[in-house]
């Protein structure tokens, strides 16, 4: 079905990592920090925000990787999370392999009929992501004792550290000085500003820092000409 297409570019959160750049989304306000990100608790921000805003439960709905439009006629508001592209963007080793499988996973998503059936439903929609990426070229691993706490966030970026404890990010820079103007700290957490990672790949394309190719993120809107 024929639609308008309106485009921009939009910011994503700093540090581009999934748990604080996909619940700002969801929240539609300030992430927090203790948040454990998972498709449960998508919901629950999705309901809570719509249900503020004067919604009743029966028209909002929730659905993560399958699409079911068989019972929407009620429905005003529908969230709809495909996570398959983050995966295939997690294995790619550089650009030209991640343009190769998004083009691919257009295919095989059938993300286009998805979008001609919401419209045809007479849906407005929005098309985003959380972050964008970066192709990154590894500095080093964390090491021995580097690793103590270094996972708080529970995020598989490797542009980002966030260490449980303050002492012990500030112990990090201490013995890794040469990082200084490559990472940015707040609080507990460091992340990469520029194209390094904390890998042993000779390249790979991944987010969760601060580069300015992380943060634009795309903002389509879509809906019936009529």
């Amino acid at each position: 079905m024929p639609g308008i297409k309106h485009e921009e570019v939009i910011y994503s959160w700093l540090p581009s990592i999934t748990q604080l750049s996909r619940q700002a989304i969801f929240r539609g306000y300030t992430p927090q920090n203790d948040y454990r990100q998972g498709p449960t608790s998508e919901e629950k921000l999705w309901k809570t925000y719509w249900k503020e805003k004067g919604c009743h439960e029966f028209e909002v709905i929730y659905q993560h990787e399958n699409t079911d439009f068989t019972n929407i006629d009620s429905v005003s508001k529908l969230a709809i999370v495909l996570k398959d592209l983050d995966d295939k963007m997690h294995s790619s080793t550089d650009y030209v392999d991640l343009l190769m499988l998004t083009k691919n996973w257009i295919e095989r998503s059938k993300i286009i009929h998805v979008i001609d059936a919401l419209i045809s439903k007479g849906f407005t929609v929005f098309l985003t992501t959380d972050h964008g990426n970066i192709q990154a070229k590894g500095w080093r691993g964390l090491k021995g004792r580097e690793k103590l706490g270094a996972n708080k966030s529970g995020s598989r970026s490797e542009r980002h550290i966030e260490y449980s404890e303050k002492w012990l990010s500030d112990e990090f820079m201490a013995n890794n000085p040469e990082m200084g103007d490559s990472v940015v700290m707040e609080k507990q957490a460091i992340y990469f500003k520029t194209d390094l990672s904390f890998s042993i790949k000779e390249s790979l394309v991944t987010h969760g820092g601060a580069h300015l190719l992380e943060v634009l993120i795309p903002f389509v809107e879509i809906k019936n000409e009529s």
